[in-house]
């Protein structure tokens, strides 16, 4: 069983092959029924609700360049010099 994007799917049951929505289907609820817990069912559940209703949320984070550039401040010079 796989899900290969959105709303398609490949699912084998016995001899059957199950393709598309139905597949998708098939192979979401396989994953579902293997998780350890009903809390953790309802929370996948609700996320996957949520993906279904809602657009992507597109975010970027971009973390500040690192530049090595000697220390101008006091608490710097204090942990450069304690290295």
């Amino acid at each position: 069983m796989a899900t290969l994007g959105r709303r398609h799917g490949i699912a084998v049951i016995g001899r059957v092959r199950v393709r598309g929505a139905i597949g998708w289907a098939f192979a979401r609820g396989y994953h579902l029924l293997q998780l350890p817990f009903a809390s953790r069912r309802v929370r996948v559940m609700a996320d996957w609700l949520a993906a279904a209703l809602f657009r992507r949320d597109v975010a970027e984070l971009s973390l500040p360049q690192v530049t090595k550039e000697p220390a101008t401040h006091v608490h710097d010079r204090a942990v450069l010099s304690l290295a």
